[in-house]
């Protein structure tokens, strides 16, 4: 599927091959990341492991999860058959890119003698995994890889790592879009939340927030454009249901899934991201403020990395319909200066956050593992 460190694992992969670097990737299934990354030349091999590894997800974990026998014997299996796969494929670093490879492709680096580097796009905090696993995985990053990157500092500041433990910060760069024309806002005004449907990507405060805008600007347009992709399809029938009643009903679109975000983000007035717990990094954020999109986000966790409150976008407090409300109206009663903020948002992405510049700061990180002891 394609989330948040799926996209930013592709755009990593193209940018380094670009950059005159043989990426290979290593995936559990086919499907659109999959698609993408051979359509864009890059070699991909599949490596299937068992279903109970495969369905574990960081919403589902625990102690009692992480012990079952069966588990763990399918997960040993796994870390063999690719530490196998992984000297036949014979790479210098082996780059892990999300929990499930950071303990699979990190065991099986190891073992076939590789440098290995754990990349964490999760917070690890106890609203975010659970306490156990948090634990586990702290102790794990200090021995495990040789090297930690992190999308974030919030994010590498949850790792718990000694200060002698190499360690790096690389945001998830994204291929700057062509910049569209300055737009005034639309009739009616849209105003967007775009990403995985999920209790904490906050779709529900998004629309409370909505149905207390709409008493002000009864005009403006609502939209959804993402999709449940691990199970959360009954907080995503809750949502939907709620954008049916009375003050909402006509209000809120609901667009699905896209596969062209740009394009998506393009339609809109007003991107809005609602998190109710802090993010690791925030892709939307800064996809939106790409566009020149005046972006109104939760303050918290790599957010606050990206936007300078009121200068190149909009930080309100988690958890806060009211107060999201009152910024989304704010923006709407201001179109000039919130153009102006666009434009601040558009730079700050290409100062710190493209594509280009992560990949020079993966290939510093490189030379640096190869160059220290094993």
């Amino acid at each position: 599927m394609l989330g948040g460190g799926e996209i930013a694992l592709f755009n990593l992969a193209t940018g380094l091959k670009c950059a005159g670097m043989e990426p290979v990737v290593v995936l559990f299934e086919t499907g659109k990341l999959w698609d993408k990354l051979q359509a864009s030349g890059i070699e991909v091999h599949l490596f299937p492991v068992q279903p109970s590894v495969k369905s574990a997800h960081k919403d589902s974990l625990g102690l009692k999860s992480l012990l079952k026998i069966r588990v763990i014997c399918s997960a040993i299996a796994s870390v063999m058959r690719l530490a196998k796969l992984i000297r036949h494929i014979n790479p210098e670093i082996v780059h892990c890119n999300n929990l499930k490879s950071n303990l699979i492709g990190g065991f099986a680096g190891r073992l076939a003698g590789k440098k290995v580097i754990w990349h964490i796009r999760d917070r690890f905090e106890n609203d975010y995994l659970p306490r156990s696993v948090v634990k586990a995985l702290r102790l794990l990053a200090r021995y495990v890889p040789h090297g930690v990157v992190a999308n974030s500092q919030s994010t590498l500041d949850t790792v718990w790592l000694p200060q002698n433990k190499a360690q790096w910060v690389i945001y998830s760069g994204i291929q700057l879009p062509i910049e569209r024309p300055d737009k005034t806002f639309a009739n009616p005004v849209r105003i967007g939340l775009v990403g995985r449907i999920a209790p904490w990507k906050g779709q529900h405060i998004f629309l409370e927030a909505a149905s207390i805008v709409v008493q002000r600007y009864p005009t403006v347009e609502f939209v959804v454009i993402g999709a449940a992709l691990f199970g959360e399809d009954e907080y995503a029938n809750s949502v939907k249901a709620r954008s049916t009643q009375p003050d909402l009903v006509g209000k809120v679109v609901w667009e699905g899934f896209r596969d062209d975000v740009i394009d998506a983000i393009d339609t809109l007035d007003i991107v809005v991201h609602a998190s109710v717990t802090a993010e690791p990094f925030g892709q939307v954020v800064v996809e939106g403020m790409a566009m020149k999109k005046p972006v109104i986000a939760t303050a918290g966790g790599g957010v606050l990395e990206i936007i300078e409150d009121q200068i190149n976008g909009v930080l309100v407090p988690m958890n806060d319909s009211s107060a999201m409300a009152d910024a989304i109206c704010t923006v709407l009663a201001d179109p000039g200066g919130s153009a102006q903020m666009g434009k601040k948002a558009r730079q700050r992405v290409i100062d710190r956050f493209t594509t280009e510049i992560s990949v020079k700061k993966a290939i510093e990180v490189y030379k640096v593992l190869l160059g220290s002891p094993q």
